[in-house]
Order: structure tokens, then C-alpha cells, then sequence
């Protein structure tokens, strides 16, 4: 499913609208990520120290997100590029989240979205990286 077929907005040219668009996902924090990754997925080699250890941990960072942007684009069953980190709002309110987002468009639209075992497996791997809030609508933030 071509993301343009149904003139949805992917989460990364949502970022370059005006007016700011809408985009779905999961609000993420960076400990249980960092968790995650330390738990086998990108551990740190032990004995590292300044910067170094800086460097090692933005790779892991950075190695964690774009893995787990592969493998929500695969449990929801969409096109990676539908997948994407964005800075947005909670709908309704002033409350800014970095999430992942899975769809988008101008106004809330539910047809959009993974449905039935697809999201379920979408939150099932979201919770398996401790993330445990669940998917709204949010307004992208713009820098």
C-alpha cells in the first residue's frame, strides 16, 4: 500500500506543512530504549570512557531508533517510509512528545490506520521496548 494511493501524508512530509498536519503514533522515551539496547540489541562494549563512550552511546541511540523504525513498519504491515520520528503535540493540547508515527493526514482519520492484528502486533513490539502509552493523534511541531 503506497502511501500516495490514498493521499496520505507520511510522517516526514508532515514536518514541511503548513498548515501543521496531523500524524498518529506512539510517544517514545529514551530509557527503555536505552534498556532494551543494553539488554543484548546494541550493548555498549564495556571499558569505554569519554568520548568514546559518548560516541558509542549516540550510535546506540541512533541504532535502536532506526531499528525500531523497521520493525513497527513491519509489524503494522505499511511502508517503511510511512514510519517516522517526528517532535509533535498532543491533539487538543500544548503537551510536546517526540513519537513514532505511523500515518498522517489533515484531520483525524481512523481508516488510515492499522487495524485489528496488525496494530495489535504495532503495540505488542511498542510494550516489548517499554513502550507502554498508547497511539494517538498528535499536531507536528515545527522548528
Amino acid at each position: 500500500m503506497a502511501s500516495r494511493e490514498f493521499g496520505l501524508i507520511t510522517p516526514l512530509h508532515a514536518q514541511k506543512m503548513r498548515p501543521s498536519p496531523l500524524v498518529y503514533g506512539f510517544p517514545i522515551t529514551f530509557a527503555p530504549l536505552r534498556a532494551k539496547a543494553n539488554t543484548g540489541l546494541f550493548p555498549i562494549p564495556p571499558g569505554l570512557s569519554g568520548d568514546d563512550l559518548w560516541n558509542a552511546k549516540d550510535d546506540q541511540a541512533d541504532r535502536t531508533l532506526r531499528h525500531l523504525l523497521g520493525e513497527s513498519a513491519e509489524a503494522a504491515r505499511i511502508p517503511f517510509d510511512q514510519v517516522a520520528y517526528v517532535d509533535a503535540l498532543a491533539y487538543g493540547t500544548r503537551k510536546q512528545r517526540f513519537l513514532l508515527a505511523i500515518a498522517g493526514c489533515q484531520k483525524p482519520r481512523m481508516d488510515i490506520l492499522p487495524q485489528g492484528e496488525d496494530m495489535d502486533r504495532l503495540k505488542e513490539l511498542m510494550r516489548s521496548f517499554g513502550i507502554t502509552a498508547e497511539p494517538q493523534w498528535y499536531r507536528v511541531v515545527y522548528n
